[in-house]
């Protein structure tokens, strides 16, 4: 039910604090994913939130179910004000992956798209996420 409304309902680990983040896309336009995130401190990591919990935090009411584990190793610069660069390495349900994230809330300089052209990185096609992939992977099984 999240899915259908563009809802991510994650917990992320981090230096072993956990936080649930609530990831709402916004939009797609090629390889752009607009998304807004929200973020909550939590002692644990539960099998279930219920529905209740859920809405609390979406204003939709449906339970959301531990499905599975991704690991990201990130590696991140800022390569100008508002302008992140991330590297991720990702493993989940036994296979590994790559991916290449520019975050930013201030304009991207020509400067960056220009190194990541000539290296090849296009902005012209969709891109599938992380947590796509992560399902479509999860649907294999």
């Amino acid at each position: 039910i999240l899915k259908k409304h563009g809802i991510n309902f994650r917990v992320r680990t981090v230096n072993g604090e956990h936080i649930l983040q609530i990831k709402k896309h916004n939009g797609k336009n090629g390889a752009l994913q607009v998304s807004e995130e929200t973020e909550f401190p939590i002692n644990s990591i539960p099998d279930e939130f219920s529905g209740d919990e859920v809405f609390k935090y979406t204003k939709i009411k449906a339970p959301a179910s531990l499905i599975g584990e991704l690991k990201t190793i990130r590696n991140s610069v800022f390569f100008a004000d508002g302008v992140e660069v991330c590297l991720d390495k990702s493993e989940y349900l036994g296979t590994t992956d790559y991916e290449i994230e520019v975050e930013y809330t201030n304009p991207v300089p020509q400067e960056l798209l220009d190194i990541l052209y000539n290296e090849g990185v296009t902005f012209d096609k969709p891109c599938t996420g992380k947590f796509s992939r992560f399902m479509n992977r999860l649907s294999a099984f």
